[in-house]
C-alpha cells in the first residue's frame, strides 16, 4: 500500500513495483493509512476525512468528516473492530471501524506541530499510549474489548 499527498494518492503495488490497484474515484491526499489485522478493512485518513474500504473488493464502505481538526495518524486494534485516530487538536478518539461511533475520547497530550502516534497497549489492549510534544508519555485506560 502506498498513500501519498502527491499525484499518486492511494495505490496498491507489488514488491516488484507493479501496480495492482489505484483508487481513482476522487483526489486523495493521504495523511495516514492502515490495513486491519484481519485483512478486511483499509482505513485512510485525509486531512479531515476518514475513509473505510473493503480491502478485498476495494469498495468504499463508509466515510466520516471531522471538521475543525487535522487527522494525523491511525492505529487499528488486533480484533479489527476499533481504530485510534490522533488529531492535531490534542485529542485522540477511539472509534468503531464500521459505524464511526466515538467510543472514547482521550485528551491531555499535546499535538500541534508534530505528528504524534498513539497505540493500543496491554495483553487485552486495555490501555492506550501516546507521546506528547515536550511532555512525557501518556497512558489512558481503554474501553476496547478484545472480542
Amino acid at each position: 500500500m502506498i498513500g501519498s499527498q502527491d499525484i499518486l494518492g492511494l495505490g496498491l503495488w507489488t514488491l516488484d513495483g507493479e501496480k495492482i490497484h489505484e483508487w481513482k474515484e476522487e483526489s486523495l491526499r493521504v495523511h495516514d493509512l492502515a490495513i486491519s489485522p484481519d485483512g478486511q478493512r483499509l482505513v485512510v485518513l485525509l486531512e479531515q476525512r476518514i475513509l473505510v474500504y473493503d480491502f478485498v473488493t476495494r469498495e468504499k464502505l463508509c466515510e466520516w468528516v471531522l471538521e475543525d481538526v487535522k487527522l494525523t495518524s491511525i492505529n487499528i486494534s488486533r480484533n479489527s473492530h476499533h481504530m485510534l485516530i490522533s488529531m492535531n487538536d490534542n485529542k485522540i478518539r477511539l472509534m468503531d471501524i464500521d459505524t464511526g461511533e466515538v467510543i472514547q475520547s482521550f485528551s491531555g497530550q499535546k499535538q500541534t506541530e508534530f505528528i504524534i502516534r498513539s497505540a493500543f497497549g496491554g495483553a487485552d489492549e486495555n490501555f492506550v499510549v501516546s507521546g506528547s510534544e515536550g511532555n512525557p508519555i501518556f497512558r489512558y485506560h481503554s474501553r476496547v474489548s478484545p472480542y
